[in-house]
């Protein structure tokens, strides 16, 4: 099956790129959806050891509080040693390392295990903190230490003893192994970059554990967290708070505290060691799906490469039954298309190259100077302009009888851009219209002879290329008669009326003047004005005629001269204002005095007069009609003639240019006029050297636009 206008070769790589495409858009889709999932999978994970982690030290923290509490109202009312007393209380706390009571000396007094009695403890930063009054009641928090036996990681809480009237006495300690309850997660949870860390409000550290050994974060900085964190979580507990920083460098921290527990938790890890694992995963997807359109690759090739051979046999099937074909047609198909001027087509050379299969086919006509080409169809030559031919072979194509195909043995050489090429193995046929050499076709092909039917074939092409000339002539005579006759007509016509008119009022208020002899002088003198301008319009009717017939024999000059363009321009408009003024148009002048050009003064403003005299006919009452002068392009000067009138349709500009043209409209009828203004006004600006043309459209105006060499 083939596409029409799509070769195989093609469509098999388009769907084989197609599949391609989608199965990397479903890869990448899949991918980018799983990377996702995997990475808010990481951020929920993390998040939720947070909480645990925030829980914890919470629930430690109470622990401690009470425990402390709890002893240090026992150890107030004495009912016991402090020894017993806080070995009986550290027994029953579960997770309790070890509780002491330290002196104001900072030495050890008691213990729950009665070791490490007197030990100085006047350094310990939680000892310091109630000391120094920084911890008035409450819990202090100190920073985690490693215990001596167990080598766990110790976190102290610590609580002051006061006589009654807050002096004091002594500071009840107790050792909480937190870091196994606040770090029991596994280490691929929170990568080799993640770590636990818990600090106090202040953002000084209590206990840290994993990562490098540090948080990276300032005291201020986690102070300002804290005091940052919201009022209640997302889950709307307002006793669980936390906040999550994301980073753009993938590390993602929670950090999160319960209320009344003066302790802020902070996870964090790096989003990018824990995806690795997944990229690792996706690397190795995307290498076979990258080895399996490698493979869908080579076999598309494969596929396309037996598909182009099977389409060039196809194509050289097609191509030899094509060839039969074409020489087997009619030769008219040669010249069924629209005709040349001469009668011929131009471009029937080619098509007869392309039924021969040859390289150069030349139509030529013959002429006073010698054989012309009107088509040309070989590679050296672009087109047929300015390309000759070295015509002494053929000096027998003159003879009468000869009328066939024939070889020229030496062959042909052509010229052009001063260049010669020589075709070997030429055919040459003469086209004969009446008996008369009217030219010859030309066919070269790199073949070592030409066949018989192919010298017959292009015999019957001149044959019918002849015919087809004499029937081209026949008509293009008939037309040209025709269109003289009704040229004479719609000259008649016009000319009759328009001459008719203006001759009706002279001899009618002539008569009137010598009949009636009672006139009245100022009656007499009306008669006579109407005389004087009916006889006026038709000299001006009789000098359009006139100047139109001379233009056209060359008999018309013109004396050029430089003449400034605003006082031929006001010449013009004074004359035509009485026309304006009968008809309510507006007329108004955009001229700069200093633009002039060369030009016949008399002519020019005749020009003018034309346009201005159209413009205000065929513009209503109460419109307006402009002249505009400007510098134009390439040292040129434009005159616009601009009216708010009817206008016309683009498509009738070139019929109101030919010479007794008037279109069909509403005021056709009454503005009068033999139609020769444009046309006359048209001629008589190229005859100055410039040009003339007109934009409109219908009930949008006209533009006349005249183009003048300005002057230096």
């Amino acid at each position: 099956m083939r596409i029409s206008g799509v070769r195989p070769t093609f469509l098999v790589w388009t769907l084989s790129a197609l599949f391609m495409a989608m199965i990397v858009g479903v890869f990448l889709s899949h991918s980018l959806h799983d990377y996702r999932h995997r990475r808010q999978v990481i951020l929920d994970d993390v998040s939720s050891i947070a909480r645990i982690v925030s829980s914890r030290a919470a629930h430690s923290y109470a622990s401690a509080v009470n425990l402390l509490l709890k002893t240090r109202q026992r150890l107030q009312m004495a009912d016991l040693s402090p020894g017993q007393i806080l070995a009986e209380e550290s027994y029953q706390g579960v997770g309790v390392a070890a509780m002491g009571l330290i002196g104001l000396d900072g030495r050890m007094i008691a213990t729950s295990s009665g070791e490490g009695v007197g030990a100085d403890f006047s350094g310990r930063d939680y000892f310091r903190a109630i000391v120094d009054g920084k911890v008035w009641d409450e819990a202090a928090i100190g920073s985690a230490v490693v215990g001596d036996v167990s080598g766990a990681r110790i976190i102290p809480f610590a609580l002051p003893i006061r006589e009654a009237d807050g002096t004091l006495i002594a500071v009840l300690a107790v050792g909480y192994d937190l870091g196994a309850r606040v770090n029991a997660f596994d280490d691929q949870r929170l990568g080799d970059s993640g770590y636990v860390s818990l600090t106090r409000l202040d953002g000084s550290t209590i206990y840290h554990d994993g990562g490098d050994g540090d948080h990276g974060q300032s005291r201020e900085g986690l102070a300002a967290i804290a005091k940052a964190l919201p009022d209640r979580n997302a889950s709307g507990d307002p006793l669980l708070r936390e906040i999550a920083v994301i980073g753009l460098d993938g590390k993602a921290a929670f950090f999160g505290r319960v209320e009344g527990v003066p302790i802020l938790s902070h996870v964090a890890v790096d989003v990018g060691e824990l995806m690795q694992p997944w990229w690792t995963q996706e690397l190795i997807h995307g290498s076979v799906i990258l080895l399996s359109l490698s493979g869908l690759g080579v076999l598309t090739f494969l596929l396309s490469v037996q598909v182009a051979r099977r389409e060039r046999l196809q194509q050289r099937v097609q191509a030899a039954v094509g060839r039969l074909a074409r020489q087997s047609e009619t030769i008219g198909r040669l010249l069924e298309v629209a005709h040349g001027a001469d009668g011929v087509r131009p471009d029937a050379a080619a098509e007869l190259a392309r039924t021969l299969g040859a390289d150069h086919a030349s139509l030529w006509r013959l002429g006073s100077s010698g054989f012309r080409c009107i088509g040309v169809r070989d590679a050296a030559f672009p087109s047929h302009e300015g390309l000759s031919l070295d015509a002494g072979p053929l000096a027998d194509m003159h003879d009468p009888d000869c009328r066939v195909a024939r070889v020229l043995p030496d062959g042909l050489v052509f010229r052009q851009d001063g260049m010669a090429h020589f075709r070997s193995n030429v055919a040459v046929a003469p086209i004969r219209v009446d008996g008369a050499l009217w030219g010859i076709l030309a066919v070269a092909c790199s073949v070592d002879s030409w066949a018989a039917d192919e010298l017959n074939f292009i015999t019957a092409a001149t044959l019918l290329a002849a015919l087809d000339v004499q029937s081209e002539a026949r008509l293009r005579a008939q037309r040209e008669a025709e269109a003289a006759s009704q040229a004479k007509s719609d000259f008649l016509a016009n000319m009759s009326h328009e001459l008719r008119t203006p001759l009706n009022a002279v001899i009618g208020f002539a008569q009137a003047v010598r009949h009636l002899p009672d006139l009245s002088r100022d009656r007499i003198q009306g008669y006579a004005d109407n005389i004087d301008s009916a006889g006026r319009h038709l000299l001006s009717i009789i000098d359009d005629v006139l100047d139109t017939i001379r233009i056209g024999s060359g008999a018309l000059e013109v004396d050029r001269e430089r003449q400034p363009l605003a006082g031929v321009v006001e010449e013009a408009v004074a004359m035509v204002s009485p026309l304006a003024d009968s008809g309510g148009v507006r007329i108004e002048i955009l001229a700069p005095p200093d633009l002039a050009a060369v030009i016949d003064r008399r002519r020019f403003r005749q020009v003018l007069i034309n346009l201005l005299g159209n413009a205000i006919k065929f513009t209503p009452r109460d419109g307006s009609v402009t002249v505009a002068l400007a510098s134009g392009p390439d040292d040129t000067v434009e005159i616009r003639i601009v009216d708010t009138g009817i206008g016309m349709a683009p498509d009738k500009v070139e019929e109101a240019f030919r010479p007794f043209q008037q279109l069909a409209s509403p005021l056709s009828k009454s503005v009068g006029g033999v139609g020769l203004g444009l046309p006359l006004s048209k001629q008589l600006v190229e005859l100055q050297g410039g040009s003339l043309v007109i934009s409109t459209a219908p009930a949008r105006g006209l533009t006349a636009i005249i183009t003048l060499p300005a002057a230096a």
